[in-house]
C-alpha cells in the first residue's frame, strides 16, 4: 500500500506521467516521518496538528 510514495505528489500534478520519469523535489514539503507513522499521528488530532502546523508555515498559502 505504500510502495514508492516518494514520487506521489508528482502523479497528482502530472497524472499520465509514467512512474519511471516522475520527479521527486528536495524543497517540496516533506513529512517528519514515515507514512505508517504519519498514518498513526493523524489518528490524535491535536498531535498531529502540534506537529504539522509548524511545518505549514514557511509556506504560503493560496
Amino acid at each position: 500500500m505504500l510502495f514508492e510514495l516518494t514520487r506521489h505528489s508528482d502523479h497528482h500534478a502530472h497524472p499520465h506521467k509514467p512512474y519511471p520519469v516522475l520527479d521527486h523535489f528536495d524543497e517540496a514539503p516533506q513529512m517528519p516521518a514515515g507514512y505508517p507513522a504519519m498514518m498513526v499521528l493523524a489518528a490524535i488530532p491535536p498531535l498531529w496538528f502540534r506537529v504539522m502546523n509548524p511545518r505549514l508555515r514557511p509556506y504560503p498559502h493560496n
